[in-house]
């Protein structure tokens, strides 16, 4: 899982950071494509991602601030709008603030 940096106009990653309390036995659940983590701006991200079984699947998406608190927790679905995508868009971010996040399903 990256670590996405909100500036003003880019997102940056950094290496993979477990999610708090995750068991490091436990292979999480491969997705057919990403995480994708885009359309950043000063105080917002959008993040998707596709699983290749589309049925009632639902993707919990956890954002943490840089001391590991739960800032954002949502349950997302896919969407025929989006292409089947599961997405979301987390608003409210700090600028110049590096977030970790982890997807599971």
């Amino acid at each position: 899982t990256a670590v996405p940096t909100t500036t003003s106009d880019t997102t940056t990653a950094a290496p993979f950071v477990p999610t708090p309390g995750m068991d490091d036995n436990v292979s999480p659940q491969p997705f057919s494509m990403g995480p994708l983590v885009g359309h950043t701006t000063h105080n917002s991200v959008t993040m998707w991602t596709y699983h290749s079984n589309y049925q009632d699947d639902v993707v919990e998406l956890v954002l943490y601030d840089e001391y590991g608190q739960v800032v954002h927790l949502a349950l997302i679905t896919q969407s025929p709008a989006y292409n089947h995508a599961y997405k979301t868009t987390i608003g409210n971010l700090l600028p110049d603030t590096e977030y970790q996040y982890g997807m599971h399903m």
